[in-house]
């Protein structure tokens, strides 16, 4: 039996399930992929993306407004932790971010080859930004 579900999404709202498709650990991603199957039958598994064992490449210089950031997730013991954007601004030493942190998810991207100030920050110290809830004013950072 075929199942047929309409969704209607914003072009925002399509943005941010990929962009949570691409954060999902393996064992999420297969029980989504289980979901999505038609057969019945759970979906092939995705293919299982080599973990990352060695050290990002430090790109971030010490005169970056961001370094601070670097260094304190750096310096982190946790694999996961979720920060206010009030406590990240305080290690940065701002007394806000910048507007567009407030009004873009895309700010809080991981792009390995276009990486912009503040996601050197992150991605140099062997984090990725998981979740940013422009609402509650939060990120999820989580080591890869």
């Amino acid at each position: 039996m075929d199942h047929k579900i309409s969704i209607e999404l914003s072009v925002s709202d399509l943005r941010e399930m990929i962009t949570n498709v691409r954060n999902m650990d393996d064992a999420a991603l297969n029980g989504l992929l289980g979901l999505l199957s038609t057969s019945g039958k759970p979906a092939a598994a995705a293919p299982v993306a080599a973990k990352q064992t060695e050290k990002p490449k430090v790109t971030i210089r010490e005169s970056s407004n961001y370094y601070p950031l670097f260094k304190y997730l750096r310096d982190s013991k946790k694999d996961e932790m979720v920060m206010t954007f009030n406590q990240i601004a305080k290690v940065l030493g701002m007394k806000e971010l910048p507007k567009s942190a407030y009004k873009f998810k895309s700010w809080w991207g991981n792009n390995m080859k276009k990486r912009t100030g503040q996601s050197k920050s992150w991605l140099d110290a062997g984090y990725q930004a998981m979740a940013a809830d422009l609402e509650k004013k939060t990120v999820k950072f989580r080591k890869y």
